[in-house]
C-alpha cells in the first residue's frame, strides 16, 4: 500500500509539474534543503555526463580507455555500444545530461525576482489556486451551460439544421465555459488581482489557466508515451 501511495503521489505531481516547479522556485528558493537538493541533482548529472564521456573515450581508443570494472552500469553500456561503435547513440546521452546540468542550474539558481518569473508565478501559481478554490459545484455549472446553451440555440444557429444546431451550440457553449470562466465565481476571481499583471481580465486568466492545463496534460501524454519505448530494443 505505501509503494502504491508513492507512485500516486508521484504522477500526482507530475501532472502539474509546470504548477509545482514554478512554486517550488519562487517560494523556497535560497532555502537550504532546496539548494542541497538541486546541487545534488546537479551532481548526479555531471556523473552521468562523466560515465558517457568516457564511454565515448572507450569506444575511440578502447586501448587507452578501458572500461571501469566496478561500475556494472558503464561496463553494461559499454558492451552493447562497443558491438557497432556507435559514437552518435552515446553522444545523444551525453548531450541530454549536458542539457539536464544546463536547464538545473538555469531554472532553479537563476534570480526569482525578475518581472519573468514573477509573472509566471502569478498566472500559473496564484491563478492555478484561485481557479481550483473558485470552481463552482456540478449542479451549478449544468444550470449555467443549460442556460447558456438555450440562449446559443435560440440566436445566431437557428438558420442551420436541428442536427447541425445541436453539435454547433454545444461546442460553442462549451468553449465559452471554459474560455470565458463560466464554470467558476467570476467575482472572486476579478477580485484576487495579479500583483504583477493587475489589469489582467477573467477572460485573459481563464486562457492562462487553459494554457497551463494544456501543458501539463501534453507533458503527461509525452511523458506514458516514451514509457513505452525503449532504447535498447
Amino acid at each position: 500500500m505505501k509503494l502504491l501511495q508513492v507512485i500516486i503521489n508521484f504522477f500526482t505531481y507530475s501532472r502539474r509539474l509546470f504548477y509545482n516547479t514554478s512554486k517550488e522556485v519562487v517560494e523556497q528558493h535560497g532555502k537550504p534543503l532546496y539548494v542541497f537538493q538541486h546541487r545534488l541533482e546537479i551532481a548526479a548529472y555531471l556523473l552521468y555526463v562523466f560515465r558517457f564521456a568516457y564511454i565515448m573515450l572507450s569506444m575511440s581508443d578502447p586501448g587507452t580507455f578501458r572500461p571501469i570494472a566496478w561500475d556494472t552500469f558503464f561496463t553494461n553500456l559499454f558492451a552493447y555500444l562497443s558491438t557497432d561503435r556507435d559514437l552518435l547513440f552515446g553522444g545523444i546521452f551525453l548531450m541530454l545530461f549536458v542539457s539536464c546540468v544546463l536547464i538545473e542550474h538555469s531554472v532553479y539558481f537563476s534570480r526569482v525576482d525578475t518581472d519573468t518569473w514573477q509573472i509566471l508565478y502569478d498566472g500559473v501559481v496564484k491563478g492555478g489556486d484561485i481557479f481550483s478554490e473558485t470552481r463552482l459545484s456540478h449542479a451549478v455549472q449544468l444550470d449555467n451551460y443549460n442556460r447558456r446553451l438555450k440562449e446559443v440555440k435560440g440566436g445566431r444557429l437557428l438558420f442551420l439544421p436541428k442536427l447541425f444546431q445541436d453539435c454547433f451550440s454545444q461546442l460553442i457553449t462549451k468553449t465559452e465555459m471554459w474560455f470565458k470562466a463560466n464554470g467558476y465565481n467570476r467575482k472572486k476571481i476579478k477580485s484576487s488581482q495579479w500583483k504583477y499583471v493587475p489589469q489582467a481580465s477573467v477572460e485573459l486568466r481563464a486562457k492562462m489557466f487553459i494554457f497551463v492545463e494544456v501543458v501539463e496534460v501534453v507533458y503527461c501524454i509525452v511523458v506514458w508515451f516514451l514509457s513505452k519505448k525503449s532504447f535498447f530494443e
